[in-house]
């Protein structure tokens, strides 16, 4: 996924790891076995947090993960530029694995306000997505979580505050929102957009919510503030006849300059699809075998006796079936597919 093509910088590329335990914290086996307990209940728990630096919280990340046993959590802002980043290991607890994009930099010395990650419980089953596009004004990372019968489709975006809203943005958050809207799942877009949609005549804000409006999508965290700053600028979107339960804001400054945003995702179990096809094995097919017995056919002998336009079609049919039948005889294939299955993405295997 290349995040970085709007600075010029080199590629960054989506990580996906699992990372473990350092000792002193809860077993693996414990903390899988908390979220397999919750996802029982059919539901899943987001956190999301604008971190201002894992390597001034990674502790607190960790420690926030366990105790509030979250299935999915998001980070925007990491300020690291590499995968093999040590403090954003130190975030990923046991029976967790990481999906990342960090932000490269050119500068030895400089510290880039970037990256994204999504720590992920070994509970769910996941897989990275690839955007079809590049954006350019902000910085992304997607999955689907969830299980073979109920999905989630997962975008989190952030998109810096030192930048303007340009025009642009709000072309590359359609082009997402419309291959999102290709998907038969429920879909979670999260992060740190930095638009202040609590101020009901702020034009960039009036946009936004023109652009959610034109796709049914409903944003979902209370006009309090997210920042210390002021302003909610951290948000939470859905399709609009999605229901999220339990949202939580806490207050800012406590983890980061940010509020840790918490709720929970009742999955929607959607029924798998059977289908069944029938097809020959072509690929496999002796054509000489095939071409000697078609010359030896009553189709190429001049004894065969037929006249008329449609009795050559139909002795055509009944000897070409025949041999079908021979060289390469039917078979039934059945193919289960969940109901949330689309190609706008191109999956990324772990």
């Amino acid at each position: 996924m290349n995040v970085n093509n709007r600075t010029g910088k080199s590629d960054g590329q989506c990580s996906m790891r699992s990372v473990r335990q350092p000792i002193g914290r809860p077993c693996q086996r414990r903390q899988k076995s908390v979220s397999l307990q919750r996802l029982s209940t059919s539901a899943v728990k987001f956190g999301l947090l604008n971190a201002q630096s894992v390597g001034n919280s990674s502790t607190a990340i960790a420690t926030t993960i366990i105790e509030g046993q979250y299935d999915v959590f998001l980070i925007t802002e990491t300020w690291y530029t590499t995968h093999n980043d040590v403090a954003l290991r130190h975030c990923v607890p046991a029976g967790y694995a990481c999906m990342d994009v960090p932000r490269p930099s050119t500068e030895i010395k400089r510290t880039d306000h970037g990256g994204v990650a999504a720590i992920i419980s070994d509970a769910l089953d996941f897989r990275r997505l690839r955007s079809p596009f590049s954006p350019t004004t902000f910085e992304s990372a997607a999955c689907t979580i969830g299980s073979h019968d109920a999905t989630v489709g997962v975008l989190l975006l952030y998109r810096p505050g030192s930048s303007a809203v340009m025009k642009t943005f709000y072309s590359e958050l359609t082009e997402y929102l419309e291959v999102f809207a290709l998907y038969k799942c429920q879909i979670v877009i999260a992060g740190d957009f930095n638009i202040h949609v609590e101020k009901d005549r702020d034009s960039d804000a009036t946009r936004l919510q023109d652009i959610l409006d034109s796709f049914d999508c409903t944003q979902h965290v209370l006009l309090t503030p997210t920042h210390c700053g002021g302003g909610t600028l951290d948000l939470v979107i859905t399709k609009s006849e999605q229901t999220l339960t339990e949202m939580k804001v806490d207050p800012p400054d406590v983890i980061s300059d940010h509020s840790l945003i918490s709720w929970c995702c009742p999955l929607d179990l959607q029924p798998s699809t059977v289908l069944s096809r029938e097809v020959r094995g072509w690929a496999k097919l002796d054509c000489d075998g095939f071409r000697a017995v078609l010359l030896d056919s009553e189709l190429c002998s001049a004894a065969h006796g037929v006249s008329m336009a449609e009795d050559y079609f139909e002795l055509y049919h009944n000897i070409l079936t025949q041999l079908a039948d021979w060289f390469a005889p039917i078979k039934r294939l059945v193919c289960v597919v969940s109901g949330w299955q689309r190609g706008w993405m191109t999956n990324v295997d772990n």
